[in-house]
């Protein structure tokens, strides 16, 4: 997410004082998806952070920011598309809970995307945060 590092997003709070902030500080990445392995320190480690609050399904990045009528936003992140034997297994790859996942937040008023890559993300990311630039 370099590219998240070189990109602002400008704002008034609450109390009318203007902002500038870096788009990549308003991103939270979630690591729902490391690979832990086998092993006994794997179980423990998946233990550990099952009761820290992971979850199945949960999204890759949060976009902790309101805009466009939606209180924040959620990122699924898969590989690029061209790494995928075909167009159906790229849908495949978003799997039910992932799906399940985000529905419930678009139920709460939050804007959900699966992205294929980096590139996608970003577009999405320009979409949402009314951001102008090249990728």
């Amino acid at each position: 997410m370099d590219w998240a590092k070189t990109q602002y997003v400008s704002y008034e709070t609450p109390g009318g004082a203007p902002m500038r902030e870096q788009v990549f500080d308003l991103l939270v990445a979630v690591p729902n998806g490391a690979v832990f392995g086998h092993d006994r320190k794997a179980q423990v480690t998946r233990m550990r952070l099952t009761a820290e609050g992971m979850k199945a399904g949960a999204a890759d990045v949060f976009v902790m920011f309101p805009s466009n009528g939606h209180p924040f936003a959620v990122i699924e992140m898969k590989c690029q598309r061209k790494h995928y034997a075909s167009p159906a297994i790229a849908i495949k790859a978003f799997r039910s809970e992932q799906q399940t996942f985000a529905q419930s937040v678009r139920n709460r008023g939050a804007l959900t995307v699966c992205a294929y890559g980096w590139v996608e993300a970003a577009r999405f990311l320009q979409g949402y945060l009314n951001l102008q630039g090249k990728l």
